[in-house]
């Protein structure tokens, strides 16, 4: 049984979600780009200072949602995962059940397309919940290694990297044509992706 929430716990979650709520109907109103951190801190009714406490930085905004979606994967990752699958069907579960979340709520999805615009091809310091989410990609990888899966001359970092960076572009793109169904996109181009990276049968 986990321990109950103390008030100083609970106060700061509430801030945090208030300040979040303030900046998600100020992006909607006039745009990410044209809102400041003071309209947002105003907007939620703190001080710049405590709005600091929460968030470093805007993209640190856009990324509160996709670390809560992380989390519960990384949460859930032991029920997702147990099982004989394939490393390519594990990620495609893990993907498939992250990008299904995102298209649940239709202001999710437009955060993670924002949040993949601002970082695509930047360098930004992740959360703790993308580095445990990156360390799982990895581990899978380096079981479908293991496995004989994939191609054995493979680096299962440069390989993680090859993922994300195929997941992340495919978000930037659907952005731009939403009509496509999401999540089956990003399972088709997980799926050629490894075609490439699987090991022939001999």
């Amino acid at each position: 049984m986990r321990a109950p929430i103390s008030r100083r716990t609970l106060n700061k979650q509430l801030t945090q979600e208030a300040i979040f709520e303030a900046a998600m109907a100020l992006f909607g109103a006039q745009g990410y780009e044209a809102t400041t951190i003071e309209e947002i801190a105003q907007a939620a009714g703190v001080s710049k200072g405590t709005f600091f406490n929460y968030f470093p930085t805007k993209d640190a905004i856009l990324a509160h949602i996709s670390v809560r979606h992380l989390a519960r994967l990384i949460d859930e990752q032991e029920a997702l995962l147990a099982d004989s699958r394939t490393t390519r069907e594990r990620l495609k579960r893990l993907f498939g059940t992250l990008v299904s979340r995102f298209v649940a709520e239709a202001r999710d999805i437009n955060v993670s397309i924002a949040l993949a615009h601002q970082r695509y091809g930047r360098a930004i310091e992740p959360h703790p919940a993308e580095v445990d989410f990156s360390k799982l990609l990895v581990r899978l990888i380096q079981e479908g290694l293991a496995a004989g899966e994939l191609r054995a001359e493979l680096d299962p970092v440069e390989t993680f990297r090859l993922v994300m960076a195929l997941y992340s572009g495919t978000m930037v793109v659907w952005g731009q044509v939403p009509e496509a169904d999401l999540p089956k996109v990003v399972l088709d181009n997980l799926d050629r992706l490894f075609e490439g990276l699987e090991r022939l049968p001999r």
